[in-house]
């Protein structure tokens, strides 16, 4: 009670991966908006058989509904990044924040190198995966 947690679900049979995000998006939010730009996978130990990964998405927010289908399970907060990574979070979505706090931080600092590092995978296995699940689900 009390922790943040990140929308996201599972990919319907035959659907996109950018469709998916933003329909548990609205489903688990009621927020609408469009996909700028894919994030890094993130690996987390589920208590759902078969489940083992989870890749976010970024999105601009074009619009934020009233009601939603999960309103009465869920409530809804917009944070900054600072003040989300104070909150309690689960471990998996204190991950993915501390991603984005330091991609932020190189965004408004720059680099520290001309290196990009994708956290967990190698760049070329990260790829592979994202292909073949894209592929699945299209």
């Amino acid at each position: 009670k009390g922790a943040i947690t990140l929308p996201k679900g599972i990919v319907k049979p035959n659907e996109q991966l950018t469709k998916a995000a933003t329909r548990e998006l609205f489903e688990e939010a009621g927020v609408t908006g469009k996909v700028k730009r894919k994030s890094y996978p993130l690996f987390f130990t589920s208590n759902k058989i078969g489940i083992e990964d989870i890749l976010y998405f970024f999105v601009k927010i074009t619009a934020v509904q009233e009601n939603w289908p999960e309103a009465n399970h869920r409530n809804r907060v917009f944070l900054t990044l600072n003040e989300a990574s104070s909150r309690a979070t689960s471990q998996g979505t204190r991950g993915v924040l501390n991603c984005l706090m330091r991609e932020h931080k190189e965004a408004v600092e720059g680099p520290r190198s001309n290196t990009f590092n994708i956290p967990i995978l190698p760049r070329f296995l990260w790829l592979k995966k994202f292909h073949l699940l894209e592929n699945k689900n299209n």
